[in-house]
């Protein structure tokens, strides 16, 4: 009976060790099962944390294309104002100028046509006194010579 206590004593302690041998398995691989989570979770963790990142970094360089983009049609807005402006300038400048040269261009065909006036004038003035010396010397002669025919002399023809 002893030997056979003993017997069972140490089959139950194998079992016990089977047992406990089967526990420390499961145990291991319960952590080991658990660590694989944890580095998955971690993983995972890690990856949409780079996703994230990787979205706001594109957000950020859409955003800042955006506001590069919004300067830059800003500055051609700006340019082509500025060039709008220097044309307008340039456009009255020239009607200044276009005014200013037909008005000069009036002024001297007027004056011009008051010099061709003056002219016409003074030769009509100077025709005329021409004529008129030339009939004054013509009646001169004339009645000289037929005052002095008729014996009445110089002295009537210049009263």
């Amino acid at each position: 009976a002893m030997a056979q206590r003993a017997q069972e004593l140490r089959e139950e302690r194998r079992r016990a060790a089977e047992v406990e041998d089967r526990l420390r398995r499961e145990k291991a691989k319960v952590e080991e099962e658990q660590r694989h989570r944890q580095e998955e979770e971690a993983e995972s963790r890690r990856r949409r944390k780079a996703e994230e990142e990787r979205i706001k970094h594109e957000e950020q360089e859409r955003e800042e294309e955006e506001r590069r983009r919004e300067a830059a049609e800003e500055e051609r807005k700006r340019a082509e104002e500025e060039e709008r402006r220097i044309r307008e300038k340039e456009e009255q400048e020239l009607e200044r100028l276009r005014r200013e040269k037909k008005e000069s261009e009036r002024r001297r065909a007027e004056e011009r046509q008051q010099v061709a006036e003056r002219s016409r004038q003074n030769f009509e003035r100077n025709r005329t006194h021409r004529a008129v010396a030339s009939n004054s010397l013509l009646r001169w002669n004339g009645d000289a010579d037929s005052s002095m025919m008729s014996g009445n002399g110089i002295k009537q023809q210049l009263l």
